[in-house]
């Protein structure tokens, strides 16, 4: 975002014109600039210091932003998620696991997971967008099929509970949604046929998914704490607005 506001200063372009006075896309730029920068700045800095720690731990930062790509999504939307999934990848490696004990012995109670059964279609992706349209308009997975002539031996049923790897993309869909997965340059679509049952949690089998929940619930603080953090670790010299503008 700074960025995008620094790189329009110099342009002249009328944005508003007031009887014969004229207000120039630069003026507003400068403006906006001045006023935000270190809130931009301070999230940007938020932003890389986050994706080289979790570079340093070993995240591949190009597979977190294919898992989050969808064609639903806009470019901003799409930089959020991305952000929203890095974020829990470095924290799932660097939280205290006597922390995330502690939340499930204090929530052991409420603490469950679902196996959900679901039907998994293996195509490419301009087949996949459409079988995603027709069914979301018609609600009719049959006649979505039939229109698009999807072969039986590209798709198959199968029961998701907490140790498929498949889990936690679809822990949110309701009975009767679908989604597209992406897996690196393989896309799935997914049906969610039915919600079989409901499994307490157990530790520390369950670890990983109890993890999800604990950063559902606490993920601002962790965030917050996690930048704290990383800014006493790695090194950050940043200029203030004014001395930028002095030197340009």
């Amino acid at each position: 975002m700074l960025l995008s506001a620094c790189s329009v200063n110099s342009s002249n372009e009328i944005a508003i014109k007031v009887e014969n006075e004229e207000i120039t896309l630069s003026d507003i730029s400068e403006v906006f600039v001045d006023q935000y920068y270190d809130v931009i700045a301070e999230n940007l800095t938020a932003q890389k210091l986050i994706e080289i720690e979790a570079k340093n731990l070993g995240v591949n930062l190009k597979d977190i932003r294919k898992s989050v790509e969808s064609d639903k999504l806009t470019s901003r939307q799409v930089q959020v998620e991305y952000e929203i999934a890095l974020t829990k990848a470095v924290l799932k490696r660097t939280i205290d696991e006597t922390v995330i004990e502690a939340f499930f012995k204090d929530n052991q109670k409420s603490l469950v997971s679902t196996a959900t059964n679901v039907t998994i279609y293996t195509i490419d992706h301009e087949l996949g967008s459409k079988l995603l349209t027709l069914y979301q308009r018609d609600k009719n997975i049959d006649i979505a099929e039939s229109t698009l002539g999807i072969k039986e031996s590209s798709k198959k049923n199968e029961l998701v509970n907490s140790e498929n790897p498949l889990y936690n993309q679809i822990a949110d869909l309701l009975e009767g949604e679908m989604t597209m997965i992406m897996n690196g340059d393989s896309h799935q679509i997914v049906l969610v046929n039915s919600i079989e049952e409901k499994l307490s949690l157990q530790w520390p089998k369950d670890k990983e998914l109890i993890t999800e929940e604990y950063l559902a619930a606490n993920m601002f603080n962790e965030k917050i704490a996690l930048i704290e953090s990383l800014k006493n670790k790695y090194k950050i010299d940043r200029k203030t607005y004014s001395t930028l503008t002095l030197n340009s």
